[in-house]
Protein backbone atom coordinates (compact mmCIF):
# COMPACT_ATOMS: atom_id res chain seq x y z
CA UNK A 1 0.00 0.00 0.00
CA UNK A 2 1.75 3.72 -1.13
CA UNK A 3 1.15 6.53 1.00
CA UNK A 4 0.69 9.64 -0.79
CA UNK A 5 1.62 12.89 1.48
CA UNK A 6 0.11 16.28 0.08
CA UNK A 7 1.94 19.14 0.49
CA UNK A 8 0.41 22.92 0.21
CA UNK A 9 2.61 25.61 -1.68
CA UNK A 10 3.68 28.16 1.36
CA UNK A 11 3.12 25.73 3.51
CA UNK A 12 6.45 24.80 5.89
CA UNK A 13 6.88 21.05 4.70
CA UNK A 14 7.87 18.28 7.22
CA UNK A 15 11.08 16.41 8.05
CA UNK A 16 9.96 14.13 5.17
CA UNK A 17 8.81 16.74 2.94
CA UNK A 18 11.46 18.52 2.12
CA UNK A 19 13.56 19.16 -0.92
CA UNK A 20 17.25 19.07 0.21
CA UNK A 21 20.43 20.06 -2.44
CA UNK A 22 23.20 17.82 -0.91
CA UNK A 23 27.02 18.30 -2.30
CA UNK A 24 29.95 17.58 -0.19
CA UNK A 25 30.35 19.57 2.71
CA UNK A 26 26.87 21.89 1.86
CA UNK A 27 23.87 20.92 2.40
CA UNK A 28 21.46 23.73 1.78
CA UNK A 29 16.88 22.62 2.74
CA UNK A 30 14.15 24.78 0.85
CA UNK A 31 12.31 26.16 3.87
CA UNK A 32 9.23 25.61 1.82
CA UNK A 33 8.05 23.86 -0.76
CA UNK A 34 8.49 24.99 -4.46
CA UNK A 35 5.59 26.46 -5.99
CA UNK A 36 6.20 24.24 -8.76
CA UNK A 37 8.92 21.37 -9.81
CA UNK A 38 8.78 20.47 -14.03
CA UNK A 39 10.17 17.43 -15.43
CA UNK A 40 11.59 18.26 -18.49
CA UNK A 41 13.30 16.31 -21.28
CA UNK A 42 12.07 12.92 -20.80
CA UNK A 43 11.51 11.77 -24.16
CA UNK A 44 14.37 11.06 -26.74
CA UNK A 45 14.16 13.09 -29.66
CA UNK A 46 13.47 11.42 -32.85
CA UNK A 47 13.66 11.62 -36.94
CA UNK A 48 11.90 10.47 -40.03
CA UNK A 49 13.63 8.73 -42.39
CA UNK A 50 12.20 8.60 -46.44
CA UNK A 51 11.67 5.65 -47.99
CA UNK A 52 11.14 5.55 -51.54
CA UNK A 53 7.74 3.60 -52.12
CA UNK A 54 7.43 2.84 -48.25
CA UNK A 55 6.65 4.14 -45.05
CA UNK A 56 9.04 6.72 -43.20
CA UNK A 57 11.05 4.92 -41.06
CA UNK A 58 11.51 6.42 -37.31
CA UNK A 59 14.81 6.41 -35.92
CA UNK A 60 15.84 7.87 -32.70
CA UNK A 61 18.61 10.19 -33.39
CA UNK A 62 19.92 10.97 -29.72
CA UNK A 63 18.75 10.94 -26.25
CA UNK A 64 18.21 13.92 -24.05
CA UNK A 65 19.25 14.94 -20.44
CA UNK A 66 16.34 15.10 -17.99
CA UNK A 67 16.04 18.58 -16.36
CA UNK A 68 14.17 19.69 -13.49
CA UNK A 69 12.59 23.64 -12.49
CA UNK A 70 12.35 24.38 -9.28
CA UNK A 71 10.78 27.86 -8.71
CA UNK A 72 10.84 28.59 -4.65
CA UNK A 73 10.38 31.40 -2.37
CA UNK A 74 12.98 32.36 0.10
CA UNK A 75 12.27 34.35 3.29
CA UNK A 76 9.39 35.49 5.29
CA UNK A 77 10.68 37.92 7.24
CA UNK A 78 12.00 41.57 6.26
CA UNK A 79 14.73 41.53 8.95
CA UNK A 80 16.18 38.19 8.59
CA UNK A 81 18.83 38.13 5.38
CA UNK A 82 18.27 34.91 3.02
CA UNK A 83 22.04 35.84 1.56
CA UNK A 84 23.73 32.52 3.11
CA UNK A 85 20.98 30.52 1.08
CA UNK A 86 21.43 32.62 -2.28
CA UNK A 87 25.51 32.45 -2.14
CA UNK A 88 24.86 28.18 -1.46
CA UNK A 89 22.99 28.10 -4.19
CA UNK A 90 25.73 30.22 -6.25
CA UNK A 91 28.78 27.61 -4.80
CA UNK A 92 26.94 24.55 -6.09
CA UNK A 93 26.00 26.31 -9.54
CA UNK A 94 30.35 27.08 -9.47
CA UNK A 95 30.91 23.44 -8.45
CA UNK A 96 32.36 20.10 -10.20
CA UNK A 97 31.43 17.49 -7.79
CA UNK A 98 28.29 16.59 -8.44
CA UNK A 99 24.64 17.19 -6.18
CA UNK A 100 22.38 15.20 -5.03
CA UNK A 101 18.56 16.08 -5.24
CA UNK A 102 16.49 14.92 -2.69
CA UNK A 103 12.47 15.10 -2.89
CA UNK A 104 11.36 14.54 0.41
CA UNK A 105 12.73 11.24 1.45
CA UNK A 106 13.46 10.14 -2.02
CA UNK A 107 17.04 10.67 -3.61
CA UNK A 108 16.36 11.84 -6.99
CA UNK A 109 19.94 11.01 -8.61
CA UNK A 110 23.12 13.10 -9.03
CA UNK A 111 22.75 16.49 -10.80
CA UNK A 112 24.05 19.53 -11.91
CA UNK A 113 23.24 22.87 -11.09
CA UNK A 114 22.85 24.42 -14.89
CA UNK A 115 21.17 27.59 -14.22
CA UNK A 116 19.96 30.08 -11.32
CA UNK A 117 17.71 32.88 -11.50
CA UNK A 118 17.18 34.86 -8.18
CA UNK A 119 15.07 37.85 -8.02
CA UNK A 120 15.23 39.90 -5.14
CA UNK A 121 11.95 41.29 -3.63
CA UNK A 122 12.95 42.52 -0.17
CA UNK A 123 15.94 43.82 1.75
CA UNK A 124 16.77 43.56 5.20
CA UNK A 125 18.41 46.96 6.97
CA UNK A 126 21.71 46.05 6.00
CA UNK A 127 21.11 45.55 2.38
CA UNK A 128 20.91 42.12 1.86
CA UNK A 129 17.78 40.01 0.67
CA UNK A 130 15.39 39.20 2.78
CA UNK A 131 12.42 37.72 0.10
CA UNK A 132 13.63 36.57 -2.74
CA UNK A 133 12.16 34.34 -5.67
CA UNK A 134 14.52 31.50 -7.12
CA UNK A 135 14.44 29.35 -10.23
CA UNK A 136 16.45 26.43 -9.79
CA UNK A 137 17.12 24.25 -13.26
CA UNK A 138 18.92 20.91 -12.35
CA UNK A 139 20.11 18.96 -15.53
CA UNK A 140 20.72 15.22 -14.87
CA UNK A 141 24.52 14.16 -14.50
CA UNK A 142 25.69 12.29 -17.23
CA UNK A 143 29.82 12.11 -16.80
CA UNK A 144 31.37 9.46 -18.48
CA UNK A 145 32.74 6.66 -15.60
CA UNK A 146 36.53 6.60 -15.32
CA UNK A 147 37.69 2.91 -16.74
CA UNK A 148 39.55 1.99 -13.43
CA UNK A 149 41.88 -1.40 -13.41
CA UNK A 150 44.82 -3.07 -14.60
CA UNK A 151 45.17 -2.00 -18.30
CA UNK A 152 45.83 -5.10 -20.23
CA UNK A 153 48.90 -5.00 -22.55
CA UNK A 154 49.50 -7.36 -25.82
CA UNK A 155 52.32 -9.77 -26.05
Amino acid sequence: MATVTAVIRGQQPTAQAKVRLEIAGLVITLPWWPGAIEWEDLADTWTQQNRPGRDPLLLRSSRRLPTVRMDVTLGTDYRVSTDGTIQGLRTMARSKKPIALWLGSVNRGSWRLTDLTVDEREWAGDGSASLADVEIILTKLSDAAIAIGPVKGRR
